[in-house]
């Protein structure tokens, strides 16, 4: 860190910090944690796994390795990646620039004004289009600070000064206890069990339709048969 380079002299050094899954596109501008020079940093890391299901399912994700291992190794591999690159490539059309808002990697014309952004009309076109990964990786940091600083200099070091020590930033990465959270969305019915299902139901929705045409043929019989001839009998012994 050099403080002395910025041009607010009032204005503290700082730097941002951001874990991501390497196939992620990451913005350590928007979504890194701010990180201020002259302190030391606790940073533990705990790790979150999602598994989605493809169409037909409810989560409806889309597998972007596939796709891009199809591509040659080119495309998003998550769904902001889709959705960034999908925004970009629609205000190329309209514009011929891309916004500086963007953060999908390209050498394109970027926009001269920060006040060019997406229509609200592209932005829900492109979260229609892209839809979430069927596999993702995220990360989450929890920090500590700590403010004491006079560690980095013992007595005997007199080259060791505390304007240096105002210039540095010490970050100190743990993973003793490192947390792994997995979302799995699982089919609700595999192949066999769904078949299993629908033999069952229509085995069941068979035989109470079987029932109930016996019980018809029962009451046919009764009335076409069994009721004329009572009839017959009872006529003749009247006569007698």
């Amino acid at each position: 860190m050099h403080p002395e380079e910025y041009v607010l002299p009032y204005q503290k050094a700082q730097a941002r910090v951001l874990v991501h899954d390497p196939r992620a596109l990451a913005n350590p501008t928007r979504d890194g944690i701010i990180l201020l020079s002259g302190k030391s940093y606790n940073i533990h890391v705990s790790q979150t796994v999602t598994e989605r299901q493809p169409s037909p399912y409810r989560t409806n994700c889309t597998d972007y390795l596939k796709l891009w291992r199809e591509n040659g190794g080119r495309g998003p591999l998550t769904g902001r990646s889709c959705a960034e690159k999908c925004k970009m490539e629609r205000m190329l059309q309209s514009v011929g620039c891309v916004p500086q808002s963007i953060s999908y990697p390209n050498n394109n014309t970027i926009c001269d004004s920060i006040d060019i952004e997406p229509s609200l009309e592209i932005m829900e076109g492109c979260s229609r289009e892209c839809a979430e990964a069927c596999h993702e990786t995220t990360y989450h940091m929890r920090v500590e600070v700590n403010d004491e600083q006079s560690e980095l200099c013992s007595p005997e070091d007199v080259n060791c000064k505390y304007d240096l020590r105002q210039e540095e930033i010490y970050l100190h990465f743990l993973f003793n206890r490192f947390e792994v959270t997995t979302f799995v969305h699982e089919r609700k019915f595999e192949s066999v069990s769904l078949f299993s299902y629908i033999g069952g139901f229509m085995g069941m929705w068979l035989g109470v339709s079987l029932v109930a045409l016996f019980d018809l043929a029962e009451t046919l019989v009764n009335l076409l048969v069994i009721y004329p001839l009572s009839q017959s009998s009872r006529g003749k012994t009247l006569v007698v």
